[in-house]
């Protein structure tokens, strides 16, 4: 069998991380309508209100941040990853690699289902519970499918902020496209 490495791993951890102070905040490649673009990586997203594009140390792409709730600002960011398979296998893979990364004790698979955006792209919806350095999260992975490739939107808060952040993270990843 054909090893194949899927890298989404670390995005995980660092965002898990990314406590106030560790980012940089601009408006640079925000449109006018309110959506980051990133060029380089051939998408576009909408901003929640209330939230900012920042920067952050080991990043390709700008990473959304929330406003900090008991010392943690919920997050989305996103990595580009080429793979040659179908959706099912590419998430089936990221689960595998994060298994593997945090450890059975350490991560709790809670749903996995279909998903899909306003413009119709079709992806997949994996919500974990994961503790990290002594932190629990909720994280929603989105993975999208492209041409050859695959968006990956992680989206972080706190687990006690979970279902709040859910309808939110939802309705953000809805509004994702390709644009090149």
């Amino acid at each position: 069998m054909k090893k194949i490495s899927v890298g989404i791993m670390p995005l995980i951890v660092l965002l898990a991380l990314a406590l106030p102070g560790c980012a940089t905040f601009g408006n640079g490649r925000i449109s006018e309508e309110g959506r980051l673009v990133e060029r380089a990586g051939g998408f576009s997203i909408a901003i929640p209100e209330s939230w900012e594009a920042g920067e952050m140390s080991g990043f390709l792409f700008r990473v959304l941040f929330g406003p900090e709730e008991s010392g943690f600002r919920s997050n989305i960011g996103f990595v580009v990853e080429v793979f040659h398979g179908s959706l099912e296998l590419f998430v089936d893979y990221s689960i595998l690699s994060m298994e593997r990364a945090l450890g059975e004790d350490n991560l709790e698979v809670v749903r996995r289902e279909d998903f899909v955006t306003i413009s119709g792209i079709q992806g997949e919806k994996v919500t974990v519970n994961t503790f990290i350095f002594g932190m629990y999260f909720s994280q929603i992975i989105y993975a999208l499918q492209g041409s050859g490739r695959f968006m990956v939107i992680i989206a972080t808060s706190l687990r006690r902020y979970a279902n709040y952040h859910e309808a939110l993270f939802n309705s953000t990843v809805e509004t994702f496209e390709w644009i090149n």
